[in-house]
């Protein structure tokens, strides 16, 4: 959640594609860091980079979904809420 509103601002200057690809590098990072982390320090660093990609990859479906159906922004938050608690 701190990361949204930077994944927002990322989003609205860069693009939705780059801004799901700088999510989806940090996800993938932070996961692997997690794999090799042999104190508890690392593991929260590791596991801090996997949350700023939560926090960016969040934002990118949502700003798409309410550009693209505006007079629907609660269905589009619903479908795309749903659909990103059943992946995790």
């Amino acid at each position: 959640a701190l990361f949204m509103p930077v994944g927002g601002r990322l989003e609205s200057a860069v693009g939705p594609r780059l801004c799901a690809y700088a999510a989806v590098f940090c996800l993938s990072l932070g996961t692997y860091l997690s794999s090799l982390s042999s104190s508890v320090a690392t593991l929260a660093a590791a596991q801090f980079l996997y949350g700023v990609g939560i926090g960016l990859g969040y934002i990118a479906p949502l700003t798409c979904g309410y550009k693209h159906l505006p007079s629907r922004k609660g269905l589009v938050s619903g479908v795309i809420v749903g659909g990103f608690g059943a992946g995790s």
